[in-house]
């Protein structure tokens, strides 16, 4: 986007709306599918081709306009929808009684992020930056063809006989307003989640500003990347064998305070050394969160409402992408980086501050009425 031209501000608030749009349709389209008023593939296909136009319409224009913009923020939009219906496909399969290791599908997924940022970066340098539209469209192509490969399953499963009791009790899910006035504390959480994510995520939205200012470049930028990604694989790949006979809420708890922990580091780095610690931590930070905040979810709400919960547990991540979007760019426009960064890491802190106790409490409620 700053090679197109836009500026730090711009880009910020095309990722606000991206995020603020991705926010409602998520949950909203999740919430038609756990009433019955639509199907999650048929959700998945149709986000996916709204994805495909966005590429095409901004590899054809490549310039600071309306449309380039609008098609920008409507492609982070309904990737994140995309994110949401996969949860929902998630928790059919765990109730039709398909065994799926969420942690290695993320560890999965964080590999692949790992390859393609090592090989965006030469590609950048060899094509520019447009060759980006083509190479999110292949992403969707290839996501397509994996929910053909979904849909074919779900298929094979509805023929071999009738409808399952959880997939009956699914049309029972409340609406969103009704979900979230009943589950005020799990609402409170997500709530401190996102406070504790938007200082997180701010400086990883403009972490290659941080790597100028410590002295890096642009290579040196991917190899952070690439590093972050990687740390987050063992936590995803073998949290269930870690975690697996440890209640959710503990690994949870430690994830949120390894965002605290991430952020000192980042606020202390005046060189390159201390940057690479801070993304050896994203592991414990981000990959715990991500791998522990799916079983907390399913078990804090009841199971005809988990779809919905989970939706929004991911909305979370939505939500603080659009805070960080917002604040991010004015904080890096007009403070000096360090200012900005410590600015972030207290947000996080008091984010945790809330977080924490709120999660000790929801436990304490589950366990008394067991």
């Amino acid at each position: 986007m700053q090679s197109v031209g836009y500026t730090n501000t711009g880009l910020g608030i095309i990722l606000a709306c991206g995020n603020a749009l991705g926010s409602l349709t998520g949950p909203l389209l999740t919430s038609m599918v756990s009433r019955g008023k639509a199907r999650s593939i048929t959700v998945a296909y149709m986000a996916l081709a709204i994805q495909l136009v966005c590429y095409f319409t901004m590899f054809a224009l490549n310039r600071v306009c309306l449309l380039f913009s609008v098609a920008f923020v409507i492609q982070i939009a309904f990737c994140y929808t995309v994110n949401n219906i996969d949860l929902d496909i998630y928790a059919e399969c765990i109730n039709r009684g398909i065994r799926i290791d969420y942690g290695v599908a993320r560890g999965c997924g964080s590999f692949a992020f790992v390859c393609m940022s090592l090989l965006i970066g030469p590609m950048l340098n060899r094509f520019s930056s447009r060759i980006l539209p083509v190479i999110g469209a292949a992403i969707v192509f290839c996501s397509c063809a994996m929910h053909c490969s979904f849909a074919r399953s779900l298929r094979s499963l509805d023929a071999g006989g009738p409808e399952t009791p959880a997939a009956v009790k699914k049309h029972d899910a409340l609406p969103i307003g009704g979900f979230l006035a009943q589950n005020r504390l799990f609402a409170f959480i997500l709530l401190s989640i996102i406070i504790t994510c938007t200082g997180y995520r701010v400086c990883l939205s403009f972490l290659v500003n941080i790597v100028y200012n410590a002295g890096g470049d642009l290579n040196y930028y991917s190899v952070i990347v690439s590093i972050g990604a990687l740390s987050e694989i063992p936590f995803m790949i073998f949290y269930s064998r870690l975690f697996g006979k440890t209640r959710p809420f503990i690994p949870l708890i430690a994830a949120i305070g390894f965002f605290v922990v991430k952020q000192l580091v980042l606020a202390a780095a005046s060189g390159k050394a201390l940057i690479l610690v801070a993304a050896l931590l994203q592991g414990p930070s981000y990959a715990l969160y991500a791998s522990a905040i799916v079983p907390f979810t399913t078990g804090a709400v009841s199971s005809e409402d988990a779809p919905l919960a989970q939706s929004l547990a991911f909305t979370t991540t939505t939500v603080s992408y659009f805070l960080s979007g917002v604040c991010g760019g004015l904080l890096f426009d007009h403070l000096p980086v360090r200012n900005a960064v410590v600015v972030c890491t207290g947000l996080c802190i008091a984010g945790t501050a809330l977080a924490i106790p709120s999660i000790c409490i929801l436990e304490s409620r589950k366990k008394s009425s067991v």
